[in-house]
């Protein structure tokens, strides 16, 4: 009963910050930066459009969703078995696009959409309230 109650009170909390804060992104509704993975929706209704330069500009990363998501659906088959249980493959993943958000935060952060900095985040509203 406990941990339902936990869950309830969790769920609501979170739900009043997606509400309030204008972001569907949970690290940008409540720190206000950008999280690696900003822009990605953008890109690909970017790339749906076969506006590739926006979806580029938007998350250059776009590509590589679908290559993961590959690669975890079929880690049972021939090679790509091995591709799924190499390390160096998530972790170059991970270091890749943990790169180009340092790239993204340093060019565009915090003015240019999609690393602008979400004012209305929690941490954002407290920043306004405390230093006006």
């Amino acid at each position: 009963m406990r941990k339902k109650c936990i869950l309830i009170v969790a769920a609501a909390v979170l739900g009043c910050i997606f509400i309030f804060s204008g972001s569907s992104c949970l690290f940008r509704a409540f720190l206000g930066i950008p999280c690696p993975g900003c822009g990605m929706t953008r890109a690909y209704l970017a790339l749906f459009k076969l506006d590739f330069s926006s979806a580029l500009y938007f998350h250059p990363l776009f590509w590589l969703v679908p290559v993961a998501a590959f690669v975890v659906i079929l880690r049972k088959h021939g090679w790509i078995k091995d591709v799924y249980k190499s390390k160096c493959f998530w972790l170059g993943i991970f270091t890749l696009a943990m790169a180009v958000y340092a790239i993204r935060m340093f060019l565009y952060f915090p003015d240019i959409p999609p690393m602008d900095y979400n004012w209305n985040s929690v941490c954002g509203r407290l920043i306004k309230l405390f230093f006006k």
